[in-house]
């Protein structure tokens, strides 16, 4: 039945878990989640893994109350399909602590994200809205496209919402009325409706001229070509 608590509503659904474990052994914390393979959540995973991540939080509580313990919190890693059965692969939030810490360099090039926090540039001043000509492996066509400079998608990303779920995908090119994806994206046809946003080569000249957005451009550009340290006085 129906269960309504941290104010939202939960539908049941046939759902087992394993035996919640805390080791010093990064896979024995893993959680298995099994479910039917017509479960929403899996059924996100069936081409691919989905663009955005997502997360799972164990409550436990009794019934009546309307808060309790969070007695897990992860992410989905992926799912297995197994006849009438899904079966999704959870990693604790824990392991996060695992991932690189600093790793900016002294380079030319920007290594922010594009439309990042650091980034800063408004991707909303930068985006199109594109009805889809047609879609053959990675080449998605439009008319919109042509409207821009080839390579001004280069190095950009699409955004697609398929049953109110958004999947992106990167642009490695842009020629004319086509664009090139680094994915093939499921349910991706003629006349969908996704929205383009302008690329970024990660360069100076294109953050300023293109994005006008030089103050935050996170490279070194200035750089000496000129290797102090070769023993060489020319």
């Amino acid at each position: 039945f129906p269960v309504t608590i941290l104010g939202e509503t939960w539908e049941p659904a046939l759902i087992q878990r394993d035996r919640i474990e805390f080791t010093t052994e990064k896979g024995r914390n893993n959680l298995k989640v099994a479910t039917t393979r017509d479960f929403e959540i899996a059924d996100l995973f069936r081409a691919m893994p989905p663009t955005d991540v997502i997360l799972l939080t164990v409550h436990r509580m009794h019934v009546g109350e309307v808060e309790g313990a969070v007695i897990w919190a992860g992410r989905v890693l992926n799912c297995e399909f197994t006849n009438s059965t899904a079966s999704l692969t959870c990693e604790p939030i824990s392991t996060s602590l695992q991932r690189v810490g600093l790793r900016r360099m002294y380079q030319r090039q920007c290594p922010h994200v594009l439309y990042g926090s650091q980034c800063k540039a408004n991707k909303t001043l930068f985006s199109v809205p594109v009805t889809v000509g047609s879609v053959t492996g990675l080449v998605v066509t439009s008319a919109s496209f042509g409207l821009y400079a080839d390579g001004y998608f280069a190095g950009g990303y699409i955004d697609f919402v398929i049953d109110g779920n958004t999947e992106r995908r990167f642009i490695t090119d842009h020629a004319g009325t086509s664009i090139t994806l680094n994915l093939t994206l499921d349910g991706l046809a003629p006349s969908s409706s996704i929205v383009a946003y302008a690329g970024c080569d990660h360069s100076l000249a294109t953050c300023n001229s293109k994005f006008n957005n030089a103050k935050n451009y996170g490279g070194m550009p200035f750089i000496p070509i000129k290797n102090p340290f070769s023993g060489s006085i020319y």
